[in-house]
């Protein structure tokens, strides 16, 4: 195992039992500071829980913690390899039991609420918790509810915080105070990449050799480079000027996080500097200006695309934005400026070109950087071949790695070195005949993989058009300029290995390379596609392992000179050199005092309960310290709501919403609940919907079944409506976009507000709680509560296959239709919760529904499709293997069980229909058949008392508990 540098030892020695941060730049510390915490404390004497990790970090931790086991000479009994807990890996008592047992274990977040809450977890035991991806906690509630928990059952244990993203804190005034808050932390460590200690460790020793290789763009690349910078700016131009835009921000501001200009678009995360603006007021916004925003990140990712794809793909991809431009459809501005129409012809440049003739003539530009790359292969292999004897071994073949952006850059390459150059040549001429013959292709932007699509398919990598093409081409094309490089390939083969590592499938700053590194120990690494954590890297790999009677890794940069590849990679290192700046200036400015881990003192973010409103004479005799003045009263608010309490469905951790509510006292019970989220008393129950949640269910018909089911089981059914408080407008376009859709769109979509009231009218008992923050939905839950009795999880959950006994009684229901004469009707094909009301109301019975054309159920139902489906069912012809002897003693069934003797003995009719009307429960009026024939025995359903004398409506209700009935033709879906 690899020694410490100098700054990992003075690192790892600041964060031991302290309750820390620590920032580092990234790529640089905090995976190997992270494992040696690990191997610290992998003790059973200790319990410490690492959070914030994902599988990959994990499995890296352990990998490296094996590694050093197998090198270890001395067996350690003491040691105790870390574990690791996720969703399904053990079982309750399993994972007390490994508490219980102390080390190291990896676990995550919602597994340690729920067993922090339950009391799995021994508080008192617990170590330490150790904090990966630190910056994360002022958006993952988890992590801050799992430190408030920890921190008022556990005053000694310690807190490690780690970080290698800079940036991430700052964005709103505060933003580093308030993290160090939410993580009960006191000390800041920062580690830039120029600070004096990093840079004499990484100097003293054995260093990479660096050879840059600055490729010059073709001419025509560097004019269609300067088309798009100049679309771009006069986009952003034109944002400004709207309105609710140019308030907050300004063109000629320094600032990074406020300027708007062409090079902080083309260098920064647009979308970052978008949200961070405009987040306040984007409901505001006018169609035109989300448009012109998408237009820019369009064209900003057209720009990348010019020196990342071949010239024949990009001119597909420019040809595609032209012709799928409909304006009757949708207005495309930035098509219409004289720059676009330069753009689609420098782009056509590249492939068409015109003879003497002035005839059109294929001249394919190839990418210059791709060829340059191919060359000094070549060089990389004959350096191999006349070194191989001294260096390298007569026997041992050389590792290359490659690193690049994503999996389209690894397909280019290995064309070009698999066939040659003038075979993708020959194929890049064929793909442009088929362009200029009107055919399309794939677009390869679908498969160019980024850093928001982590997910390596290597299934779909020959899906981008290049290889639908090569189908097209004969074998002898294929074949007879391959066998002039067949040699070459063979011999290549024979002398290097190249390993590709994509850097935008790597979310944990390089982790994935440091391991190619350490297992291949290569010779030559080739920088294709530029990333600050691959340079990190390989800096940390050369200091560590680089031998002095061994050469030095030969580190290749290739970069387009002037382009905007290059300066996205300046970009990003002078961003993270400022936020190092800035942190170091409020690293001074920040006050020093141990309240602040929440050991001594009173934190304010482990005060639970709510301060109630005192007379002033009261108010002064609770006062006794300078903490707030209300320490005393929170400590006896506290202790008197100690026993309340509240039902959550686990899935509800995900919110904010459950770290409020125990914050103001009340204690959580985490179950698993069919009906709603939170029960807070036994009467009543809450369905928690976020905007984009509720606006999801209003349109496919789950929360009108979730609130159907409700309202039959608790008396108080709430649903929760959750927005945010500076982004929200019943104005805005996220519920005016119905009238939008309706316009382009055949089908018309309801607006929300108008599916809302009726939800409402169909279930009176129904009331909405609109809240604009969590807070203010755990102020109201409180009040919800005060004076009513506690939720008991024995006896106030609801489970839905059970019996129906759990229903509340007839009288409390409020549903002016026959509630089980609508779950039949729900179970015919064709009927759903959409039409299932106008068939109640349209039809007197069901004996009125069979007597029906489709053509009257295709009126009233407003759907063919549907109408067809209830007809054919109602009229079909079924066959019955029923023995008619059998006792005609009803069975005890399931709900809507079918029959049999009824239908057996049923009069024969042309056609039976398949259904079975409920008209009381005795024996003797246990069921009357309908059929086509237009027999006057009808009955409707829910009709109490004697026999029928006339049909009567659908709304009728039955006080006695109806036996129902099922057929095979209704077994279809709804």
């Amino acid at each position: 195992m690899d020694e410490l540098l100098e700054f990992e030892h003075e690192a790892l020695l600041n964060v031991l039992n302290q309750n820390s941060l620590t920032i580092s730049s990234k790529g640089l510390l905090n995976d190997r500071l992270l494992f040696y915490l690990v191997r610290t404390y992998s003790n059973p004497c200790h319990l410490v829980f690492v959070i914030g990790t994902d599988e990959i970090e994990e499995n890296s931790i352990l990998f490296q913690i094996d590694e050093y086991l197998t090198q270890r000479s001395i067996i350690d009994d003491e040691f105790e390899r870390p574990k690791k807990i996720s969703y399904a890996s053990y079982k309750t008592q399993e994972r007390h039991d490994m508490y219980l047992a102390g080390g190291v274990i990896f676990i995550t977040t919602r597994i340690l609420i729920v067993d922090m809450l339950t009391n799995r977890v021994p508080m008192s035991a617990i170590s330490g918790i150790i904090i990966a991806n630190a910056h994360r906690v002022l958006k993952d509630y988890y992590i801050s509810f799992i430190l408030r928990l920890y921190r008022l059952s556990n005053k000694t244990g310690f807190i490690t915080a780690l970080s290698q993203n800079a940036s991430s804190f700052f964005g709103t005034f505060g933003q580093l105070e308030k993290c160090m808050r939410k993580l009960f932390v006191s000390h800041l460590y920062l580690w830039p990449r120029f600070q004096a200690t990093i840079l004499n460790s990484l100097t003293s020793r054995k260093q990479p050799k660096v050879s840059e290789f600055r490729i010059e763009m073709t001419p025509v690349m560097k004019e269609i480079q300067f088309s798009f910078l100049d679309l771009i700016s006069s986009s952003i131009k034109e944002l400004i000027k709207m309105e609710n835009v140019g308030y907050f921000f300004d063109s000629t501001n320094t600032d990074e996080e406020r300027s708007l200009n062409t090079i902080s678009v083309v260098a920064n995360n647009f979308n970052k500097l978008i949200r961070l603006n405009l987040d306040s007021v984007w409901y505001n916004l006018s169609l035109k200006a989300r448009r012109t925003i998408r237009e820019i990140q369009l064209l900003k990712s057209l720009l990348f695309h010019l020196t990342e794809l071949d010239s024949v793909t990009f001119y597909g991809e420019i040809k595609h934005q032209m012709d799928s431009y409909d304006p009757t459809i949708h207005t495309v501005d930035w098509l219409h400026r004289p720059a676009a129409t330069t753009l689609y012809d420098l782009t056509a440049k590249r492939i068409f070109q015109q003879n003497s003739n002035g005839e059109k003539v294929f001249h394919v530009e190839i990418n210059p950087k791709l060829e340059a790359l191919i060359q000094h292969l070549k060089d990389i292999e004959q350096q191999i071949v006349n070194n191989k004897k001294d260096i390298h071994g007569d026997d041992k073949i050389v590792d290359i790695i490659i690193v690049v952006e994503n999996s389209y850059s690894i397909r280019q390459i290995e064309r070009f070195l698999d066939k040659g150059r003038d075979v993708v040549i020959e194929e890049l001429k064929q793909k442009a005949e088929l362009f200029a013959n009107g055919k399309k292709i794939e677009i390869v932007s679908k498969v160019i993989k980024t850093k928001s699509n982590t997910e390596n398919d290597d299934d779909n990598d020959d899906g981008d058009g290049i290889i639908e093409f090569e189908d097209q081409l004969t074998l002898t094309q294929l074949l007879c300029p391959i066998e002039s490089h067949e040699t070459s390939i063979v011999r290549r083969h024979q002398s290097y290995q190249i390993h590709y590592y994509e850097w935008s499938n790597d979310n944990n700053c390089g982790l994935g390379l440091k391991h190619l590194l350490q297992t291949l120990r290569p010779y030559y690494v080739i920088i294709y596609e530029a990333e600050m954590c691959v340079i990190r890297q390989i800096e940390l790999y050369q200091a560590l392992y680089g031998q002095p009677n061994e050469p030095e890794i030969e580190v290749s940069f290739f970069v387009f000179d002037g382009s905007v590849e290059e300066q996205r990679y300046l970009r990003r290192l002078q961003v993270e050199k400022k936020s190092f700046e800035k942190l170091i200036q409020e690293k001074s400015r920040l006050p020093s005092h141990k309240e602040n881990e929440g050991t001594v003192g009173e934190h304010p973010d482990l005060i639970r309960g709510k301060p109630t409103l005192l007379h002033p004479d009261e108010y002064i005799e609770r006062i006794n310290t300078r903490l707030g003045g209300m320490v005393n009263n929170q400590k006896k608010l506290s202790s008197s709501s100690s026993n309340s309490c509240v039902l959550i469905d686990l899935r509800e951790f995900r919110s904010a919403l459950p770290s409020f509510i125990h914050k103001i006292g009340i204690d959580l019970i985490p179950v698993t609940l069919e009906i709603g989220d939170y029960i807070i008393t036994p009467e009543c129950c809450i369905e928690r919907k976020s905007i984009p949640d509720l606006l999801k269910s209003l349109s496919d018909g789950r929360l009108y079944s979730q609130t159907q089911i409700m309202t039959r089981h608790y008396r108080k059914s709430l649903l929760l409506i959750e927005f945010p408080e500076d982004s929200f407008s019943f104005n805005s376009r996220i519920w005016g976009n119905a009238f939008l859709f309706s316009q382009i769109s055949k089908e018309s979509r309801p607006d929300p507000l108008v599916q809302l009231s009726i939800l409402t009218i169909q279930f009176p008992l129904l009331r909405l709680i609109w809240s604009p923050s969590p807070n203010f939905t755990a102020d109201i839950i409180n009040e919800l509560k005060n004076g009513k009795d506690e939720p008991n999880k024995d006896k106030d959950i609801i489970r839905l296959n059970l019996e129906q006994d759990q229903q509340l009684p007839m009288e409390c229901i409020t549903d002016r239709f026959d509630i089980e004469t609508k779950e039949f009707l729900l179970c015919l094909p064709g009927i759903t919760t959409q039409n299932v009301y106008c068939i109640m109301n349209e039809f007197k019975s069901i004996i009125n529904l069979v007597e029906q054309s489709i053509e009257v159920l295709t009126e009233k139902m407003g759907s063919g499709h549907h109408a067809k489906l209830l007809y054919n069912a109602l009229h079909s012809p079924i066959t019955l293997g029923v023995d008619t002897q059998q006792s005609k003693q009803p069975k005890e069934t399931k709900r809507f069980a079918y029959v049999a003797q009824f239908v057996a003995s049923a009069p024969a009719v042309h056609s039976i229909c398949p259904v079975a009307c409920v008209v009381q429960s005795s024996a003797t009026w246990a069921f009357q058949s309908c059929s086509t024939g237009g027999s006057n025995s009808g009955a409707a359903i829910g009709s109490t008392g004697s026999p029928p004398k006339s049909v009567s409506n659908f709304a009728g209700r039955s006080d006695d508990k109806p036996i129902s009935c099922s057929f095979s033709c209704c077994s279809a879906s709804r």
